[in-house]
């Protein structure tokens, strides 16, 4: 009797990823361009690493001079052999920390506005705009991330302001009325 394949996955941006059995987690597959229609041979780019090795405790991340706290997204993961695209969303990325620092630094941006969060992850994009005055912020993710933006708001008291709801990019629904 012969195994199934590996395991593959194709995302929208049409990067491929494959399941490696033996370390239990998802792998890049690099293409080469004769095989792969648009695809390069140029080597791909990306950061050494966190640029912000923040802990989110509430001991040493502010935004207008309440300390944010995140919970541990070890809760949100699946069993790997179970995840789709490495189940991102109890990763707090540098671009949410920017945009956090951003928004507090010119809060005309969200104050007073209805604001979507895509792919909010943690929610610290979100919970930020709400804690520079956004008048509403719906964080969005996938079914599997729920419990743990659920949590990033009641840590951060911001219920009365922010909801997280379920949206899969895949199939938005025809009209969302936010202003950001």
């Amino acid at each position: 009797m012969t195994s199934p394949g590996p395991r593959e996955h194709r995302s929208a941006d049409g990067t491929l990823r494959r399941f490696n059995m033996k370390l239990m987690q998802w792998e890049v597959v690099v293409e080469n361009s004769e095989n792969t229609p648009g695809k390069s041979d140029a080597p791909l780019l990306a950061l050494p690493g966190k640029q912000y090795p923040l802990k989110f405790d509430g001991s040493d991340f502010h935004i207008n001079g309440k300390f944010v706290r995140l919970p541990n997204g070890a809760a949100s993961r699946r069993d790997p052999q179970d995840q789709q695209d490495a189940d991102t969303a109890d990763s707090v990325w540098d671009s949410s920390v920017v945009l956090a620092k951003l928004l507090e630094n010119n809060p005309d941006l969200v104050r007073g506005k209805r604001v979507l969060e895509l792919g909010s992850g943690t929610g610290l994009g979100g919970i930020s705009a709400a804690l520079c005055g956004a008048q509403e912020v719906v964080l969005t993710d996938l079914p599997y991330a729920m419990p743990l933006l659920r949590k990033s708001i009641e840590l951060n008291g911001v219920a009365d302001r922010v909801k997280a709801e379920v949206l899969d990019w895949a199939n938005p629904p025809v009209r969302l009325g936010y202003s950001l």
